[in-house]
């Protein structure tokens, strides 16, 4: 960052990792266009989904240990009380023989009409518009598109990257009241059954947590980054 002309920040509280006298602009991060093509509504459907709450729960490609087994709980609390929620779990690489073995013994099935588990998620802008609540990561590109849709959020930031930085990156969303934010550490499945029943119980609460995060969003990031280039190269 020291040889650079102009830093091109995701978030504004970025800004204290460098020299105060920096050249900088928040552009937000891009997302995928694929996003915004279909409404909650069209999503459930093309799911197989009633108009149910819905959680969208994951972990990444590779799958996170503590998201599975928190969420393994929680599919239990909803399923035995016959609640009317939607749930759509990927349980990653990590999780590809413990996850099914822990639905099977929970009678739980991989598939129903209000149930979707699966290794990986590949259609994962149908399932982020289907969603009413999601729980991951908060890696840069999932917290970019949970701001983009506006969608609450329950956050459990990685411990294992350098800088903290997903806790960092969760904060700003935690602080503006759009997510609630859990360190790994702090995760027990009493306390998100209480945070996800919580939540379901309290729709304005919910609705309030989706505006947040759309105020969040840079909405011409890409208008943005183009602007920079062109400043700089003439």
């Amino acid at each position: 960052a020291k040889e650079v002309n102009h830093v091109m920040l995701t978030v504004k509280e970025a800004l204290e990792y460098f020299e105060k006298d920096i050249q900088y602009t928040v552009t937000g991060l891009p997302v995928r266009a694929e996003l915004f093509k279909k409404t909650k509504e069209q999503a459930r459907a093309e799911l197989g989904f009633d108009d149910a709450f819905t959680i969208l729960s994951f972990g990444g490609s590779l799958g996170a240990g503590a998201i599975n087994d928190t969420m393994a709980e929680v599919l239990k609390w909803h399923t035995s009380k016959g609640l009317p929620v939607n749930h759509i779990h990927g349980y990653g690489g990590m999780g590809k023989d413990s996850f099914p073995q822990k639905m099977q013994e929970y009678g739980i099935p991989l598939k129903s009409d209000r149930i979707r588990i699966t290794e990986y998620i590949n259609d994962m802008d149908t399932c982020m518009a289907a969603a009413d609540l999601v729980v991951c990561r908060s890696g840069a590109n999932a917290l970019a598109e949970l701001e983009a849709l506006g969608k609450p959020s329950i956050l459990i930031p990685s411990p294992i990257v350098a800088g903290n930085h997903q806790y960092h990156n969760a904060m700003v969303l935690g602080k503006a009241g759009a997510a609630q934010v859990i360190e790994q550490k702090d995760v027990t499945n009493e306390d998100m059954i209480r945070r996800i029943e919580a939540l379901y119980n309290d729709r304005p609460k919910l609705w309030s947590m989706a505006e947040s995060a759309s105020f969040l969003a840079v909405r011409d990031t890409e208008e943005r980054i183009w602007g920079v280039i062109e400043k700089l190269i003439h």
